[in-house]
């Protein structure tokens, strides 16, 4: 590898914040249900630590009162991700592309694990593409 290429590796993943909230009334097929998610992120680098600290929040809550959902949820994760000999160009890629990229599938497993533990079929977040997301903005996705 090329000394002077910009180099990232995860170092931690970690949950900030957990809510579950079962829905006891709860009474259709739940292979007809559909869920309206809210998903954002945010990367703050360190430069005493050269680290980026990355966070993503992830929910899904009852929309219309014409709305049933089995249950609702919302979960902060986080990541930290070591950095090497990155430019400020590389740093903003890393903060907007690949902190996220590399931390999203943590997340999508643990909401997985969670309405599974819950009784429920493992619920699986559609995978989305980063990189094509525009510049300088959270993103922000409804399903």
């Amino acid at each position: 590898m090329n000394q002077h290429a910009a180099e990232i590796q995860l170092r931690d993943t970690f949950i900030d914040e957990i809510t579950f909230r079962r829905n006891p009334g709860f009474s259709r097929e739940l292979s007809n249900v559909s869920f309206a998610f809210t998903l954002s992120d945010d990367s703050e680098y360190h430069e005493d630590s050269g680290q980026i600290v990355t966070k993503m929040v992830i929910e899904v809550k009852k929309g219309s009162e014409n709305v049933e959902l089995p249950f609702t949820f919302r979960i902060v994760m986080g990541g930290i991700f070591q950095v090497e000999n990155a430019d400020q160009q590389h740093l903003e890629i890393m903060k907007k592309v690949n902190c996220p990229a590399i931390l999203f599938p943590f997340l999508r497993e643990a909401i997985a694990s969670i309405t599974r533990k819950a009784g429920f079929p493992p619920l699986y977040i559609p995978v989305i593409n980063f990189a094509g997301r525009s510049s300088g903005s959270g993103l922000k996705k409804k399903q």
